[in-house]
């Protein structure tokens, strides 16, 4: 107990950090200053003692509680779109695709001259067209 008691945390004692059981968010846009991440207990002093509870409250209340209200309506957004128990017949990487599209692509010579159409005067023989076309060809992910 004497032992844990001088325990510190980068030669702080936990007690000198002015730590209480209330977490304030870091921006102002979350619409509120201060909540007790302990019921009725937010000015409760965090000690070495209690320490361990006090990052499991932090941590339930910056990735669950916290943020519960705007996942409930992601998915409720998402589920309109896209019913969320459909979801299971596609791998993480094919969401990923479906959702964002393929980040890495990949285009041959002949792809971008089929179905690129030049405007503007220049034509497929344009040596500015042809230069844009190799600078197209040469891009990578």
């Amino acid at each position: 107990q004497d032992q844990m008691s001088q325990l510190t945390m980068d030669g702080c004692p936990v007690e000198d950090l002015g730590l209480t059981f209330q977490y304030s968010p870091s921006s102002a846009v979350y619409g509120y200053q201060t909540v007790d991440i302990k019921p009725g207990c937010g000015e409760e002093a965090v000690t070495i003692h209690n320490l361990e509870e006090y990052i499991d409250r932090s941590l339930d209340w910056v990735f669950v509680r916290g943020v519960r209200q705007q996942l409930d309506a992601l998915r409720q957004g998402f589920n309109t779109v896209f019913p969320l128990d459909k979801l299971g017949a596609f791998t993480p990487n094919e969401v990923r695709t479906m959702l964002c599209g393929d980040q890495d692509p990949v285009f041959t010579r002949e792809e971008i001259m089929k179905y690129t159409e030049p405007k503007l005067g220049y034509s497929k023989e344009s040596p500015g067209f042809l230069r844009f076309v190799n600078v197209l060809v040469e891009m990578t992910g």
